[in-house]
């Protein structure tokens, strides 16, 4: 009889420390999902049809009991992206303050800056190499080009005036070309 009583007790204790633990308990959303153009990430059925995954948690109350926390991995765990969102959603994300992103090789790919979704304040591009590619600032949904350099790091615009070389996002496809002026796109562009 007192071993069914000490199982009973025990099994009290275990269940009122779990329950109390729960408060505490890290909500973590795993998804695999597709690049897609735009705001939006289409969510993957499978990881055969992923380009990365997408991992949010529970905000960090000791940082910020709003944000929580979105980290996106290649398909293979190296780091793809970090930053912080103001909603839990997989598919739509609404990024707050510096958000890092990475090549699949490790490098810095870019750093910017979002407030409430939307890029705002410094940001630098880096090449696949991890040289700098250009650096501009974004106010009020405008943007000033800073610097832009070319891969080799020879400088092409400094001080938000130059020649400004605009690539794909994965830079094998040369967009646009043309002069900037105070951090402005001139009118002689070609591409």
């Amino acid at each position: 009889m007192r071993k069914v009583i000490y199982l009973f007790v025990v099994i009290i204790v275990f269940c009122a420390e779990k329950a109390s633990a729960q408060k505490d308990t890290v909500w973590v959303c795993m998804k695999y999902a597709k690049n897609s153009n735009g705001e939006r990430t289409e969510i993957a059925e499978n990881r055969d049809s992923a380009d990365f995954m997408r991992m949010i948690t529970t905000p960090d109350s000791s940082v910020d009991k709003t944000l929580y926390p979105v980290n996106d991995f290649y398909l293979n765990g190296k780091l793809k992206l970090r930053s912080l969102s103001i909603v839990n959603m997989a598919a739509h994300t609404l990024f707050q303050g510096t958000c890092l992103e990475y090549y699949p090789n490790g490098l810095k790919k870019s750093i910017s800056n979002f407030e409430k979704g939307n890029q705002e304040g410094d940001i630098n591009k880096y090449y696949p190499n991890g040289k700098i590619y250009m650096s501009g600032s974004y106010y009020q949904h405008k943007f000033k080009l800073i610097e832009c350099r070319d891969s080799t790091g020879k400088e092409l615009a400094e001080n938000g005036n130059g020649k400004w070389i605009k690539y794909s996002d994965d830079f094998k496809i040369l967009y646009s070309e043309g002069p900037v002026e105070g951090g402005i796109q001139q009118y002689d562009w070609k591409g």
